[in-house]
């Protein structure tokens, strides 16, 4: 997981090393759960992660991803909407949350 408060020694460097591999891992299939709470994401990193997702689908098998915990993040409406749009192709997700960010009516 990447919990930046748990980690203030850890460069942001680090953290974005860290979001790329994850990244990584879900365009490759590999991660069934996706512990991203606490981690300063914003929405850019949620299109990021919205765009791995769809790659995923595009290597033509099943999707393994069944949690997104994405709570107390920095993703507002922008990054909900991106997020959405790659939710609706993983029939395979059962929980992904998003409770305390900035998502508001429009997200």
């Amino acid at each position: 997981a990447l919990h930046v408060s748990s980690m203030p020694e850890v460069t942001m460097a680090g953290i974005m090393h860290r979001f790329r591999q994850v990244l990584q891992d879900v365009r490759n299939n590999k991660v069934s759960r996706l512990p991203l709470a606490d981690s300063d994401i914003t929405d850019s990193e949620a299109a990021r992660l919205a765009t791995a997702m769809e790659a995923a689908l595009k290597t033509g098998r099943r999707s393994k991803l069944t949690t997104i915990e994405l709570m107390n993040n920095r993703i507002s409406d922008a990054g909900a909407a991106a997020l959405a749009q790659a939710i609706a192709h993983h029939p395979s997700l059962r929980s992904v949350n998003l409770y305390h960010n900035k998502i508001g009516e429009h997200g």
